[in-house]
């Protein structure tokens, strides 16, 4: 399973501004993502010191695909794999849009001397209602200092927005998104040759698209692991690195359970290097 967890072998990958920097927009993320980017953006505020600025996503990407979209994965074609790891995202995407579920994370400063500074650390229940998610704050601190009831009420004001579907990124496997994506096989896992990683780049960039990679299982069509990043970006943000697990169990199928990142952003002189993880569980669909 280490093998696995590697994902993208080195590729940087978006992570929403609003975990990583309390109040950032949302395109180019996908649901679950941007729900975990609120939790953080609802209690942040636009004062964090770590903020990088409203659009910063990653400044650079390349992929490189080395087989074609006729290769074998664990014994099968991409074109008999992807209608399985269709079923399965559009599975995945339904259930969370009914789930509720809960956030523990931290997001911290790296100075230059390599030690941690600006932690900020809390645990939050993500509650559907309708197109809105609620936020339940359950604990949050800024430096060890608790700071639960001004979350609370900046959580309270961030659910009763409304939120932006056009922004929304779909998992490239959903058969409505495939058409949209050039799909290679790169790698097969020698301990286990069922699992494999599968490499997509759209065919035009476009903010709401995703460049990446998963280790997925042919078996189930399932997807374990995924390194994603903006098909279109803006600027202010050096790189991002993210590795996102589906180790939890969500009503039938796989969900996220971790989402580990670390990166570099700011404007002009005043960059910042940020590192943070975020683990998801107790999921219930409603």
């Amino acid at each position: 399973m280490s093998r696995l967890r590697r994902d993208v072998h080195g590729t940087h990958a978006y992570l929403p501004q609003g975990l990583a920097a309390g109040g950032c927009g949302s395109s180019g993320t996908p649901r679950f993502m941007r729900e975990i980017a609120s939790c953080w953006r609802g209690v942040a505020g636009a004062g964090n010191t770590l903020r990088v600025k409203r659009g910063a996503v990653l400044a650079a990407l390349m992929i490189l695909v080395g087989e074609s979209t006729t290769a074998h994965a664990g014994g099968i074609s991409l074109q008999e794999l992807l209608p399985r790891l269709a079923v399965t995202s559009a599975h995945f995407e339904s259930d969370l849009t009914k789930a509720s579920y809960t956030v523990e994370g931290h997001i911290e400063t790296i100075d230059r001397d390599g030690s941690a500074s600006d932690r900020r650390e809390g645990a939050f229940r993500v509650l559907p209602d309708g197109k809105r998610r609620r936020f339940e704050v359950l604990r949050y601190t800024e430096d060890g200092e608790n700071k639960l009831e001004e979350a609370r009420e900046k959580a309270e004001e961030s659910s009763r927005k409304e939120p932006k579907d056009e922004d929304e990124t779909h998992m490239p496997f959903l058969a409505s998104e495939q058409p949209k994506y050039v799909f290679h096989v790169r790698e097969t896992d020698k301990a286990d040759p069922a699992r494999v990683r599968i490499a997509f780049v759209p065919k035009r960039a476009e903010k709401t698209l995703v460049v990446g990679s998963a280790w997925v299982d042919t078996r189930t069509g399932d997807v374990l692991t995924m390194g994603i990043a903006p098909s279109k970006t803006g600027l202010f943000v050096d790189y991002l690195h993210v590795t996102i697990e589906f180790g939890e169990r969500m009503g039938d199928g796989p969900s996220v359970s971790r989402v580990t990142f670390e990166g570099s952003g700011g404007i002009l002189l005043f960059h910042r290097k940020f590192r943070g993880a975020a683990h998801l569980f107790g999921y219930r669909v409603h």
